[in-house]
């Protein structure tokens, strides 16, 4: 699948935007289909480390970055995940 292919390409990538580009595309290819419990665990304790500790250069896209990780991570509604998104979009509009 498109999620877990995402996935393996995290294994050897080391530069934190490309990183943080994987894991919200990793995010919108799995709002997208159904994905097994083992990929699931795979792609959450994948994501949400980089979602939580990644050094953005540009202080609007890591509080995106940041709620994104909140609103996954601790479910809180409240939190709005398009705008976060569209403070993200060149991670995932190419």
């Amino acid at each position: 699948s498109v999620v877990r292919a995402l996935l393996r390409s995290l294994r050897d990538e080391t530069d934190d935007e490309v990183r943080v580009a994987i894991a919200v595309n990793c995010l919108a290819a799995a709002g997208e289909r159904r994905l097994g419990r083992r990929t699931e665990g795979w792609m959450w304790g994948a994501i949400l480390p980089i979602m939580r500790e990644a050094p953005l250069a540009d202080e609007a896209e890591r509080e995106a970055l940041e709620s994104l990780y909140r609103a996954y991570r601790r479910g809180r509604s409240r939190v709005d995940t398009q705008e976060a998104l569209n403070a993200l979009s060149r991670f995932w509009q190419e």
